[in-house]
């Protein structure tokens, strides 16, 4: 049902993102870790090895914060829902039931909220320019079989990107009363 897309520059704290997508009471997704650079030996890898996770490498540098990287692994994909998770985030472990018992088919993207380490829960739907405020699940083609997906041109297009599928898109917002990811924004540490 989700495929997890998790850009990285091999950061330790992809050990607790990963953690927590092997946590999830729903067993029904794969894990694409795709390393930001070339093929290289990247000590965490040996660490988070999972039968549902796939550990890529981009071959090249973007540098852009993950965006070319999602949508790179877009075409990798092999489950209807993409879901994109940095490699300093978490899910609570109920994240991916919550979303299959309550996601609409018929709807393209789903919005679900998140609480960034250290700060007080932020605010759905999102807005052009906050997109830290939540997370999202999408379909990778719509109901024409048209694809959904991002076009290149870097991580301040995130929030331009989400703003156009609001616009042109059905979406759902699922409001349940804990986060469902938690962001680390500034490189805090803390339990859930």
């Amino acid at each position: 049902m989700f495929t997890i897309i998790t850009p990285t520059i091999g950061r330790s704290t992809l050990l607790k993102t990963c953690e927590s997508v092997n946590n999830q009471t729903c067993s029904d997704w794969e894990h694409l870790v795709i390393y930001d650079g070339p093929e290289q030996e990247v000590d965490v890898f040996k660490k988070i090895e999972h039968p549902q996770r796939k550990i890529m490498f981009s071959g090249r540098n973007f540098g852009d914060y993950g965006h070319s990287i999602r949508f790179f692994a877009w075409e990798l994909a092999k489950y209807n829902y993409l879901m994109y998770i940095d490699d300093d985030d978490y899910y609570h472990e109920e994240c991916l039931k919550v979303l299959q018992s309550n996601m609409d088919p018929n709807i393209n993207f789903v919005f679900f909220p998140c609480r960034r380490l250290g700060c007080k829960f932020l605010n759905l739907p999102p807005r052009l320019g906050s997109t830290v405020s939540c997370q999202y699940a999408h379909k990778k083609q719509d109901q024409n079989g048209c694809p959904i997906r991002f076009s290149p041109g870097g991580y301040r297009h995130d929030g331009y990107w989400i703003q156009e599928m609001v616009e042109n898109y059905p979406y759902q917002v699922i409001d349940p009363e804990c986060p469902m990811v938690y962001v680390d924004v500034i490189g805090l540490t803390a339990k859930l």
